[in-house]
């Protein structure tokens, strides 16, 4: 299935509304100190299969020569980023996931069957640059290492593709942010890209991953500020195959059947203190559901995304 791999890091506000609404994909930066370190916790949740904008039924998918169809699908993603200030306009940031997922499928006998595979995902080594000084415009550059895996199975068999907890690939990425606050109120855009390069040990390798994004922010009190975000995202598909899948046992294992584009809304809260026991802390949630989904399937759709993160600068 074709998806988005997001960034742990979530968008946290701060008492400057336009640092706050940063994309998931920008690393987080310590505010007022030199050290940072957070904590991000992400729930996907996945079920009906589109083919480009349209509802696939089971009966359609066994049809087409399926042994099985995906039914639902939820990922879990737990994350420990730290971020270290070299400069004054320059930080830099690793963070490192642990992957939980499970897929509930059908068989054309009629019998229902989970999958299940978690383990270390790919750890993410970022830059990020103000460009301007005053962090109205600010760039990142990272690298993905492939410390998570491409081999996950179950009872044996070896899962799909969408199963897996990491890409098995070096990935570099490169995005940019610009971002303004008046009165209160802040507004910006953003775009992102992540490059696919060579194989794994598969012998092949996910989707390029193009990203934009517009947010409109909201100081709610001096500790207290929202947001909302639109997110456009865009995956091609798998390049090469794993000769252990057979794309003809279910979509999730046919590398043609990954890719696609998905926008999707979202709103946040967070809610960092400006003074006592608890300053330079910020609890940030949000919720983002899809609004447009045109997928290369059949392929499990976007239901929705939660996320909650725990920053601390040290």
């Amino acid at each position: 299935m074709r998806k988005i791999i997001y960034s742990t890091a979530i968008a946290v506000m701060t008492s400057n509304v336009a640092q706050a609404a940063e994309h998931q994909h920008y690393a987080v930066t310590p505010n007022n100190s030199n050290f940072s370190i957070s904590y991000d916790y992400m729930l996907m949740n996945m079920s009906d299969n589109l083919d480009g904008t349209n509802k696939v039924t089971d009966t359609e998918i066994f049809a087409d020569g399926f042994d099985m169809s995906p039914q639902k699908m939820t990922t879990q993603t737990h994350s420990v980023t730290a971020a270290y200030k070299v400069g004054q306009r320059t930080s830099i940031s690793a963070s490192v996931p642990y992957i939980q997922k499970d897929m509930d499928m059908l068989m054309d006998t009629g019998d229902k069957m989970k999958m299940k595979s978690e383990g270390v995902g790919d750890t993410t080594i970022q830059t990020n640059f103000d460009v301007t000084g005053d962090k109205s415009v600010q760039a990142y550059f990272g690298l993905s290492l492939p410390t998570g895996a491409v081999d996950k199975a179950d009872d044996g068999t070896r899962l799909g593709y969408s199963m897996q907890t990491g890409t098995g690939t070096y990935d570099p990425s490169i995005g940019m942010q610009y971002s303004q606050s008046v009165d209160g109120w802040s507004y910006g855009a953003g775009a992102n890209a992540t490059m696919r390069f060579g194989e794994n040990d598969q012998d092949y390798r996910f989707g390029n991953e193009y990203g934009v994004s517009a947010f409109v922010g909201r100081q709610m009190t001096q500790a207290v500020s929202a947001s909302w975000r639109v997110d456009a995202k865009s995956r091609g598909n798998i390049g090469g195959a794993d000769a252990a899948l057979d794309p003809m046992m279910d979509p999730t294992q046919d590398g043609k059947m990954q890719g696609g584009e998905v926008v999707t809304t979202s709103f946040g809260l967070a809610y960092s203190p400006q003074q006592g026991g608890l300053k330079g802390s910020t609890l940030a949630s949000e919720f983002a559901v899809p609004v447009y989904q045109n997928l290369d399937g059949p392929q499990l759709a976007d239901d929705y995304h939660f996320m909650l993160s725990l920053k601390k600068d040290l």
